[in-house]
């Protein structure tokens, strides 16, 4: 079980520019590696290393989906303030 933990911690490291993959998979590795380590048998070196690097990915990834939605939703309002400012003001609205 330590090495899916390790396994899925890498996983969570390496998909964590993708939103909420990156958590998920994290997630899962960290699980693994705290049943690793609670386990008297099994290595529990690898538990360790999947509970830190899932750990980091998933912090990783929580912070690149929080930037993401804010410049996302900064950039929308952008655009819908240009669209606003250029907007042809001279022009008569149609009225059946």
């Amino acid at each position: 079980m330590g090495v899916a933990a390790l396994v899925f911690g890498i996983l969570g490291l390496v998909t964590c520019w993708v939103p909420f993959v990156g958590i998920l998979l994290g997630l899962i590795g960290l699980i693994l590696g705290i049943m690793t380590m609670i386990k008297k048998s099994g290595n529990k070196a690898f538990g360790l290393i999947g509970i830190v690097v899932g750990g980091i990915g998933m912090i990783i990834c929580v912070v690149i989906t929080i930037l993401a939605f804010v410049v996302g939703g900064a950039a929308m309002d952008a655009v819908d303030e240009y669209q606003l400012e250029n907007s042809p003001t001279d022009s008569v609205p149609f009225n059946p």
